[in-house]
């Protein structure tokens, strides 16, 4: 009969299933603490060495842990041997001090945006795969690997409390201690242009005066003020500028203050008390207007009146 096989059992509590269902005498032969549910502790079978199981009630016989417990290396490769078994890491990975789970240790660059192989929005700095995927990386490596998807195996088994959180102990004793990854703090190139701000499991952008979230709402980007309203500086024309714009406005016309960057008329006769000598000065949209009394008439510039001298109009005048 096969039943539940366990990796520890402590004050008559079972812990971590070992893999499905199997024999007892498979169990508590290899890896098993303890066996079936409810859970009972394993006994030593005197007559076989550890890796054997009495089978047939007769002959000990050695376990294929790596078919009895598939699945046992995780991310690596089970080798059975000699009343044991092994694990084997492929390039890159290392096992940890439970000689049973290949981990990867390394610290490589990591993307926000992965998509058909080509990798943008690179982050300062080195990370883990396992810190940088399960937060804000979308690819990570020199190759440029895609982080596994959060709803696939590979995603939990190096995510496994979720999305935020990451392993902060020693990744090599086999004791993983997983914390939220507090984003701001590990990774300083997030929210340009705004403030971090660390929550579980994830963080916020709080965007300065001028910035708007970009889809991902992982960094902030200028608004361009000029395309939202294309009348903004009514009589001149809108420049954007990082977190603002400017107005440069046609002649007549002067960019207010403060807040105020709408292009207004110049009221040149309140400027300039010169204007229109001999004259009256009549402000008008964008200009001036000078309107002279009689006997007088503008001059070539069109800012002040000048007298009109009559005997040189005409010989007969008197």
């Amino acid at each position: 009969m096969k039943g539940t096989c366990w990796l520890n059992s402590q004050d008559g509590r079972c812990e971590v299933n070992i893999n499905g269902a199997t024999l007892k005498s498979e169990c508590c032969a290899t890896l098993g603490a303890a066996w079936g549910s409810p859970c009972e502790r394993c006994e030593i079978d005197p007559a076989c060495p550890r890796g054997y199981a009495r089978m047939k009630g007769v002959t000990c016989e050695d376990v294929k842990e790596c078919d009895v417990f598939p699945g046992v290396c995780p991310n690596g490769r089970c080798v059975n041997t000699a009343g044991s078994f092994k694990c084997e890491c492929p390039e890159g990975l290392t096992l940890d001090g439970t000689g049973r789970t290949c981990v990867d240790v390394r610290v490589e660059q990591c993307f926000l945006k992965w998509d058909e192989d080509e990798c943008t929005g690179q982050l300062p700095g080195k990370y883990r795969m396992d810190m940088c995927c399960c937060s804000v990386g979308a690819a990570w490596g020199i190759d440029s690997e895609e982080c596994p998807k959060p709803e696939s195996d590979e995603y939990r088994t190096i995510c496994p409390r979720g999305p935020g959180f990451a392993n902060r102990g020693d990744i090599l004793s086999g004791r993983p201690f997983y914390k939220d990854v507090n984003e701001c703090k590990v990774f300083p190139g997030l929210c340009s242009h705004g403030t971090c701000r660390n929550t579980i499991g994830s963080f916020r952008c709080n965007c300065e005066s001028g910035f708007a979230l970009d889809s991902e709402e992982r960094n902030c980007t200028d608004i361009d003020e000029c395309r939202i309203s294309p009348d903004l500086c009514g009589f001149g024309t809108c420049v954007n500028t990082p977190g603002s714009f400017e107005c440069e406005c046609f002649d007549g016309y002067e960019s207010g203050f403060m807040m105020m960057k709408n292009c207004m008329d110049i009221d040149e006769c309140e400027r300039d008390p010169l204007l229109c000598r001999r004259g009256s000065c009549i402000n008008t949209e964008g200009s001036f207007e000078c309107i002279c009394p009689p006997g007088h008439e503008l001059t070539a510039e069109g800012n002040a009146c000048i007298d009109v001298n009559e005997c040189s109009l005409s010989d007969n005048l008197c």
